[in-house]
């Protein structure tokens, strides 16, 4: 059970933003959302990237609008196209994990209206209760958010916890797919263990791998955005950890391709 990730935008960003001394030469970040097929449960979604919910649409909010300025949608891998290019529908996703509500990995949560959602309850309970620019302030617009989330959505933190390294709640009771607590970033993230290719994925505990290394991460732009900066630092720790332990580490945004992302002209 291998996933593929597909690219669903490019955010142009100065490297100096995104990595400590990186300076200002341009990079495009990418924003992943992943797919694999599980034996038993079927298609399975790894949040949902950028979708034209955030670029589209008079309805949107003006801060919602301002926000979609910063970046490019990748027409080709929207997931209707992704999900073809694989022999699949939108209608035929079963389960959507979702790793945090950012709307980076939400925002096509319409496309998936009877998929089963796997998610953070707390941290959903947190966003419906907060106001508009307590969840801007963390990259949450409310609106991208379906109203049914809470009758589809089977709580990550509920679920049976397996021991490690690197642990974490078993997501289908298989041990397959483990949901790995990663604090910081944003209430509730979590990464994803795959024990039977050895793959990490790490989402959002940095935008780029070097940034993973002690000393990396930018010191401005982590603060603005970590909900817990002390938590963020002892994330990137343990992701480090895993990988000296000999896991394949993929992050959401790491303008390096991976052996794990969807070819180049699929």
């Amino acid at each position: 059970m291998i996933p593929v990730f597909a690219n669903s935008a490019w955010v142009p960003v100065r490297r100096g933003l995104v990595q400590r001394g990186g300076g200002f030469p341009k990079l495009r970040l990418r924003v992943r959302y992943g797919l694999f097929i599980h034996p038993t449960v079927g298609p399975v979604l790894i949040d949902t990237g950028y979708s034209y919910a955030v670029t589209e649409g008079a309805e949107r909010s003006l801060p919602l609008k301002l926000y979609a300025r910063a970046l490019q949608i990748a027409p080709d891998a929207q997931p209707v196209d992704f999900l073809a290019r694989q022999g699949l529908r939108p209608a035929d996703i079963k389960v959507v994990i979702v790793t945090h509500y950012h709307a980076d990995h939400i925002s096509g949560l319409g496309l998936f209206p009877r998929a089963r959602v796997i998610g953070h309850g707390g941290a959903l309970r947190a966003i419906r209760a907060a106001g508009a620019f307590a969840n801007l302030r963390h990259g949450v617009f409310s609106e991208l958010l379906p109203e049914d989330l809470e009758d589809r959505l089977t709580e990550v933190e509920g679920l049976p916890q397996r021991d490690g390294p690197p642990g974490g709640r078993d997501l289908f009771g298989d041990g397959s797919v483990l949901a790995v607590a990663l604090p910081g970033h944003a209430e509730g993230h979590f990464g994803l263990w795959f024990p039977g290719v050895r793959l990490f994925y790490a989402v959002d505990t940095e935008w780029v791998k070097p940034a993973l290394l002690p000393g990396g991460s930018p010191r401005v732009t982590a603060s603005l955005v970590a909900s817990d900066a002390t938590a963020a630092a002892d994330s990137r720790r343990f992701v480090r950890e895993a990988e000296a332990r000999g896991a394949a580490i993929v992050l959401c945004h790491d303008p390096a391709p991976t052996p794990f992302d969807e070819r180049e002209g699929a």
